[in-house]
């Protein structure tokens, strides 16, 4: 049984193919509509279009051989949105978003090593994609605001005085930390935009459109990597370096998959229904890594790995009612 906190804002207790996740497909709706029609238009939006999900937390003893299935727990085993796991360094801990209430989302913090849940943010406003900027527990979201907006904000553990980062971008879906003054988006629109914004001028370099919304920030060559879904027949895996300015084709991914994760000696591991596949070495195929067909009440939709890579995150779609 996980023990739980209150938000530490002290205001409240916890309570495919290729095409954006659903949260944002709603906002883009809205936003094509002229906003909102009042307060709570935009987290109605959002509510009423998120699947069912729970993050389940896989041990792994070796990145590079298959885990065991029975190491498998379910994290957040309740009805409603939990999603977007990302794994705090150096500490045995995640943030993710949540949708309990039907309302709007928060981020929770849970702490594996204590299993103990604590709720981070209670606004009125939601917040998406937390991104850990440290060990002292400070954070990035995408929040939404009540007109529909979707900006880079900056919050302490504490979840007091959050700092907007760049007021000027009304459409980040998800983002990625290069450095201290960098940030990779991904830009919601028709198509979806890759860019490269600096913080404190907050002026953009688009690399990239009609991109799914994995991107992944590769310090060890100062690489970018994304699913160029331009050609919806023909997705496939791209490196671009933003030293040279190449562009390497890597490989197709899965057909029925978007997200995808790398290990650091390279491999590349990507869900598709119940299991996890990895690409290693050349990248010419897809080998199975763990197949969780007996394990799981529905398709992983995300991952995420532990920088010590004894921790896999999965996100999965359960059916209402089960």
């Amino acid at each position: 049984m996980l023990g739980t906190r209150g938000s530490a804002t002290g205001e409240g207790s916890m309570r495919g193919k290729f095409f954006p996740a659903p949260v944002f497909a709603a906002l883009a709706a809205l936003a094509a509509c002229g906003g909102g029609g009042g307060d709570d238009s935009a987290g109605a939006a959002i509510a009423a279009g998120v699947p069912n999900t729970d993050i389940f937390l896989l041990s792994v003893k070796d990145i590079d051989d298959s885990p065991d299935p029975a190491n498998l727990r379910n994290l957040t085993a309740r009805p409603g949105y939990d999603n977007q796991p990302a794994f705090v360094p150096g500490r045995q801990a995640l943030l993710f978003s949540s949708i309990v209430d039907g309302r709007q989302a928060d981020i929770f913090e849970y702490d594996f090593s204590e299993e103990l849940l604590t709720q981070l943010t209670d606004t009125e406003e939601s917040e998406y994609s937390p991104t850990p900027l440290g060990p002292d527990g400070d954070y990035s979201v995408v929040r939404v605001e009540q007109d529909g907006a979707q900006r880079l904000w900056e919050f302490s553990r504490t979840g007091r005085e959050p700092r907007l980062l760049l007021p000027q971008w009304r459409n980040v879906g998800y983002h990625e930390w290069i450095d201290s003054r960098r940030v990779l988006a991904f830009l919601v629109g028709d198509p979806s935009q890759l860019a490269v914004i600096d913080i404190g001028s907050g002026i953009a370099e688009v690399l990239a459109t009609g991109i799914g919304r994995s991107i992944h920030y590769r310090p060890e060559s100062d690489s970018i990597s994304f699913l160029d879904i331009i050609e919806a027949d023909r997705p496939v895996m791209v490196s671009y370096s933003l030293g040279n300015r190449e562009r390497i084709e890597i490989m197709e991914p899965r057909p029925d998959a978007q997200d995808y994760i790398f290990t650091s000696d390279d491999a590349i591991l990507m869900a598709e229904e119940k299991v996890i596949y990895v690409a290693t070495g050349r990248r010419t195929r897809w080998n199975v890594w763990a197949d969780l067909t007996d394990y799981l009440p529905g398709p992983i939709s995300r991952l995420a790995l532990s920088a010590d890579e004894r921790w896999v995150a999965l996100v999965v779609t359960v059916a209402e009612g089960g």
